[in-house]
């Protein structure tokens, strides 16, 4: 049972489902290198985003080749969505399965570099840097 509990909780952040393999590998890697927590599948407007940082303009998508490359209708969808977040004010800051698995601390350092940006109230200066 112990087993089957914990092949679980990878399946779930925040007591929501992931939708794939991406969501838990962000938040792990949020969590290795130290960033600002991030709400997961958090309500903008009329979508659910990845990842959202409070209080500031940032969303982070994770996106998968077989869901958002291959289709056309899921790349301009995921077009449509970007305008309509960024019409609300939001930036969406996309990220692949590749940079998360290959290259971790790269793109640890595209998230902290939009929240030194866009949220320069956010305490980074405790944050370890991967410089």
């Amino acid at each position: 049972m112990t087993a089957f509990r914990s092949a679980l909780d990878d399946w779930v952040i925040d007591g929501k489902p992931v939708d794939s393999v991406l969501e838990p590998t962000m938040q792990q890697l949020l969590t290795c290198h130290r960033l600002p927590p991030a709400q997961f599948h958090a309500r903008i407007g009329r979508y659910e985003v990845d990842f959202w940082f409070p209080d500031t303009p940032i969303v982070l998508e994770c996106d998968g080749w077989e869901h958002h490359g291959r289709e056309r209708r899921t790349f301009e969808s995921d077009r449509v969505r970007n305008a309509e977040l960024t019409g609300l004010g939001f930036i969406t800051v996309r990220f692949t399965y590749r940079q998360l698995t290959r290259q971790p601390a790269a793109t640890a350092k595209r998230i902290r570099d939009a929240l030194a940006r866009w949220a320069p109230h956010l305490e980074l200066a405790k944050v370890r840097r991967d410089r």
